[in-house]
């Protein structure tokens, strides 16, 4: 069974939290276990330290019979009986924690080390590490027993005054005997307490090293699976890619072959309208024909707009590189909208650098196409003031051509979705003053298929400069039409 991407991920997540919680836990769990092991190899440095002592305070209370030399010994004794009182309690299924607490603390053992001994004689006293050393405990105890009524025995001879020779020596024989006895037993018990100690640590580090090696593999799965899945988007994206562009060229192509059908019965409708315009017709009659040779010539110049636009994408514009005189081609756009611009009531004027050569080589089409649509816009978008032409000379041979207006601006942030395909501003811009939006995105592409910048600076309601450069060289030959060089400009 396959599962997606994200359920692996979930999967690959999920093993990891709870690998690492199981870490914490037994990180824990051995840690504490480990600092209650040191703890109870204390608490047997005191309990040995206690059994030492009180046999000398016993001996000496024996010779002395001083009662303080009795009350050191009932001191003495009191912390492995503390140790063996605690130990007896928790051996009971309903131990009574205080009990088996004040027990430690008879014992000298820290009150903070408590708790841990009580779980971890509670959870870990059968276990293979700790059993060997509490049987030990347990066995020393019952001698530590047999120690106190020699002591007792001891006290009521003392009290009686019956401490002769012979009970002397009776009792004397009978306390070597008892540490003879529980002496091996206390340095063995600490061995394996030690013993236990160093398992534990041992088994804390083969834990952590097995979790860091789960961890590893884990996290290498786990990469190995986001690869996978990252080459394979790749190949998907890639292949999606391909599709799109496959089917954007064929939209392309078939729009281009579409406009080109349009456009030629466009011009036969122009064409009739035109002549019917010469034709005798009364006022009205004249007035209609008008009407629809205005909206033909607005049709066949979005059509001009498709078509160009398709073109372009589709890779199919070649740019004619030819000598041309350059303030030709831009006086000649502004006699074409020199008649537009007055009957908006708009000054068109153009102003060329003298230091500018007189004979430049390019594609002068595409640049007459550029400058008509920047300056076409420029009226458009102008109510009352003005709309003027720069062209400036500029170091590497490039010429700048700047198109200033006094129009409707341009609002912030919206300078680079201007030169996208079927855009503009705004979306009411196009039921104010109509058009595509293919304008500025067909004089964007243009700019760029013939090596050059183009940019936008405006202000709302305070007029726009569209501005542009290329790379005009001097022409060094007089215009021939055999003189030409045709750049076909392949599809990106």
């Amino acid at each position: 069974m396959r599962f997606g991407f994200q359920k692996q991920l979930l999967i690959v997540g999920g093993g990891l939290v709870m690998v690492v919680g199981g870490v914490v836990l037994l990180a824990g769990c051995s840690m504490r276990m480990l600092s209650a092991v040191r703890s109870y190899v204390g608490a047997e440095s005191l309990w040995s330290k206690g059994q030492k002592e009180s046999v000398i305070e016993l001996r000496r209370y024996i010779h002395s019979s001083q009662p303080v030399d009795y009350d050191r010994f009932l001191a003495a004794i009191r912390v492995p009986l503390g140790d063996s009182k605690a130990r007896l309690e928790l051996d009971n299924p309903n131990f009574d924690a205080s009990i088996a607490r004040q027990g430690f603390l008879d014992g000298g053992n820290h009150p903070d080390d408590i708790a841990g001994m009580i779980w971890l004689y509670r959870n870990f006293h059968d276990s293979r590490y700790l059993r060997a050393a509490v049987n030990l405990w347990a066995e020393a105890d019952s001698d530590i027993d047999k120690l106190q009524h020699v002591g007792e025995e001891a006290h009521a001879l003392v009290l009686a005054g019956q401490v002769d020779a012979r009970t002397l020596k009776s009792l004397m024989d009978e306390l070597d005997a008892l540490n003879a006895s529980v002496a091996p037993l206390s340095e063995v018990f600490a061995r394996d307490l030690g013993t236990s100690a160093r398992q534990i640590e041992n088994l804390l580090l083969i834990a952590l090293l097995s979790t860091a090696a789960i961890l590893a593999s884990v996290g290498c799965w786990a990469y190995f699976l986001v690869l996978r899945n990252m080459e394979n988007s790749d190949r998907a994206m890639r292949a999606s890619r391909d599709r799109a562009l496959e089917l954007s060229r064929a939209k392309s192509q078939f729009v281009a072959n579409m406009s080109h059908e349009i456009r030629t019965p466009m011009n036969g409708v122009l064409g009739m309208l035109q002549l019917l315009l010469e034709t005798p017709l009364d006022e009205e009659q004249l007035e209609f024909t008008r009407i629809a040779h205005h909206s033909g010539e607005a049709l066949l110049e979005i059509i001009n707009d498709v078509l160009d636009f398709s073109r372009i994408e589709a890779g199919k514009l070649d740019l004619r590189i030819v000598p041309f005189v350059l303030r030709e081609t831009v006086l000649g756009v502004e006699s074409l909208l020199k008649e537009r611009a007055r009957g908006r009531h708009v000054e068109l004027c153009s102003t060329i650098d003298e230091k500018l050569p007189e004979r430049v080589t390019g594609d002068s089409a595409r640049l007459r196409q550029i400058l008509m649509n920047l300056v076409g816009n420029a009226v458009k978008f102008t109510d009352r003031g003005s709309v003027q032409v720069f062209v400036m000379e500029r170091p590497g041979e490039r010429v700048r051509f700047e198109v200033r207006d006094t129009g409707i601006g341009i609002a912030a942030g919206v300078e680079k979705k201007l030169f996208e395909a079927f855009s503009q501003a705004d979306g009411s811009i196009t039921r104010l003053y109509g058009g595509t939006g293919l304008g500025l995105a067909i004089s964007s592409q243009l700019v760029g298929l013939m090596g050059g910048e183009i940019g936008v600076e405006s202000k709302l309601g305070l007029g726009s400069t569209f501005w542009f450069e290329l790379r005009l060289p001097p022409a060094t030959l007089a215009p021939h039409p055999n003189n030409s060089t045709l750049v076909a400009i392949p599809h990106a």
